[in-house]
């Protein structure tokens, strides 16, 4: 058994940040405090509630953007396994996933089951707008 595989159908829940239910960033959330005993910021962005999906993306955009220049990460070239990946959809960063191995990554996304997706994927490589690394 893969280190990842227990994170494979996970519940999609927004603001989900445990394996009852989680979001993109949950996951990550949950993978980085599981696998490599490291709390990354947890990102609530309670006030998310009551908004709309169209209203969500910029809301996230923005706090990706915090999370990058936080000092947590660094852009790097290349994918190792625990990189982030972050997507970038309607012209904002609205999305992120955990990078397994050099061409797939893990991911949760509104509407289904966390799951593992190629990084090549026809909808996903177009999106693609940075890999990074957790900053020790």
């Amino acid at each position: 058994m893969m280190w990842h595989d227990k994170y494979i159908g996970l519940p999609y829940k927004s603001l989900g940040r445990d394996t009852k239910g989680i979001d993109c960033y949950g996951l990550v959330y949950l993978i980085y405090k599981n696998e490599l005993g490291i709390f990354l910021p947890k990102m609530d962005l309670g006030y998310l509630n009551g908004l709309d999906t169209k209203e969500v993306a910029p809301v996230f955009h923005d706090g990706l953007e915090l999370f990058i220049k936080s000092g947590f990460v660094k852009e790097v070239n290349g994918f190792k396994p625990f990189d982030l990946l972050l997507f970038e959809r309607n012209g904002y960063l609205s999305h992120i996933g955990t990078c397994i191995s050099k061409d797939k990554f893990l991911h949760a996304d509104l509407g289904s089951a966390s799951c593992i997706e190629r990084v090549k994927h026809r909808y996903w490589k177009n999106r693609l707008k940075g890999v990074y690394r957790y900053v020790n």
